[in-house]
């Protein structure tokens, strides 16, 4: 193992790591042990072992790869090493940041003109300008891999400006990309940004130094101007400049073909404007409703409006919800219960508190939601029949659920 570790730097510092954050795994379970959480049982400290690994994993390996990558942006590591730091860095961030994003309750697939419930947010990034975006990134990838994978000695010095240039379109996504986050800001959301601009800047300034390090005669014949150019372009110092101007035609060239696959020429800016929740948005959302725990609510608001027939907005608990005519009757049926025998509603308010809340977290999906929809209708036809025997004017009653009158109220309104 130690040999292995030798040969692979990176493979043993991520062994290391994650030895270290089993450790901790393991120091946070005694901890709980001694705190008296546990009493014996060797498959729940297993899985508390494995839960505080994994976040740990989720949580304190990422600022290990950053602090990592800080170190080699200010050493001479052996590119076999920062390769491998990178690849680790690139595919966690790529995986972890979207989790990190899904517990601040973004919901990616919604753009700003779909209404959204509680405390979620639209999507940081407009989805029909994506493509353009991963397009960007792509690039600054591809100029990283030519840069990383070969040596600058092979190079023509005009491909190396090139790659420069790539990188340089994926870090500015990464900077709008930090902007864009800066609404609600997390410090998770913008770590993968922090590593591609380090990442990017260890390679351009490793590049340059492999550069200087090999001998590169001038050129001492040829046509004046061609001449210059390769002077200027051999003067490994000027590439940095060189390649933030050529990052404007790159752009442009980017552009012209996208449009070609359907992209319109101004997304790069449409994929930050055209949200709701962030930074640099400039549209307005429809307001977030509130999506109640009383399970029908649930329904109303969340199964295929085909199925479920959502009628209305209406207010319960000072907020609004969306409400349909199963839930109205259900309401109005518990209204007549309450007036009529109070103690059997009673019983019946504890039930479906004890076993209806916990129903209600259930139903994630549409088609969850539907399918309560379809169970609760042989309840709904008794509810809508004890209705109709007991309440003189029951489709009134039914109507009024959830607008916050009563009936004396719109009876009052309709005798004025």
């Amino acid at each position: 193992m130690k040999k292995y570790c030798k040969a692979h730097p990176a493979a043993g510092s991520f062994f290391v790591t994650c030895l270290v954050l089993l450790v901790f795994a393991a120091l946070m379970t005694a901890v709980q042990i001694l705190e008296g959480a546990y009493v014996g049982s060797f498959g729940q400290l297993l899985l508390s072992v494995l839960m505080y690994t994994f976040l740990s994993f989720c949580v304190v390996y990422p600022f290990v790869l950053t602090a990592a990558e800080a170190v080699l942006l200010f050493t001479k590591p052996s590119k076999q090493t920062a390769l491998g730091f990178d690849a680790i860095t690139l595919i966690l961030g790529c995986l972890l940041t979207p989790l990190y994003g899904s517990i601040m309750d973004i919901i990616y697939t919604a753009d700003f003109d779909q209404t959204l419930y509680n405390t979620e947010l639209h999507t940081p990034i407009f989805s029909e300008a994506v493509p353009t975006v991963i397009v960007l990134l792509l690039c600054g990838l591809i100029g990283y891999l030519i840069l990383s994978l070969i040596d600058a000695n092979h190079l023509p010095p005009l491909v190396i400006v090139g790659a420069i240039a790539g990188m340089y379109l994926a870090c500015g996504t990464m900077i709008v990309w930090c902007i864009q986050m800066a609404e609600h800001f997390s410090f998770f959301m913008i770590l993968l940004p922090l590593n591609v601009l380090m990442i990017a800047a260890r390679t351009i300034r490793d590049t340059i130094r492999t550069w200087n390090a090999a001998s590169h005669p001038t050129p001492v014949t040829g046509h004046p101007v061609l001449l210059l150019v390769r002077t200027v372009l051999t003067k490994s110092a000027l590439w940095p400049v060189l390649a933030l101007v050529a990052a404007l035609p790159l752009l442009g060239i980017l552009l012209c073909i996208l449009v070609l696959f359907g992209q319109q020429p101004n997304d790069m800016i449409r994929a930050w404007t055209e949200t709701a929740d962030w930074t640099l948005s400039q549209q307005i959302p429809p307001q977030n409703l509130v999506r109640d725990d009383h399970y029908l609510c649930t329904v109303a608001a969340g199964g295929d409006p085909k199925v479920v027939k959502p009628l209305r907005k209406g207010i319960r608990k000072n907020h609004t919800i969306i409400v349909n005519r199963q839930l109205c009757i259900a309401n109005a049926f518990e209204q007549i219960l309450e007036e009529k025998t109070p103690r059997l509603h009673r019983h019946v308010r504890h039930f479906y508190d004890t076993y209806g809340f916990p129903i209600a977290k259930l139903i994630h999906t549409p088609a969850a939601a539907d399918l309560v929809y379809f169970i609760m209708k042989p309840l709904e036809w008794v509810f809508l029949v004890v209705l109709y025997l007991t309440d003189l004017h029951p489709e009134d009653r039914i109507a009024l659920q959830y607008t916050g009158k009563t009936l004396k109220d719109f009876r009052a309104t309709q005798e004025g």
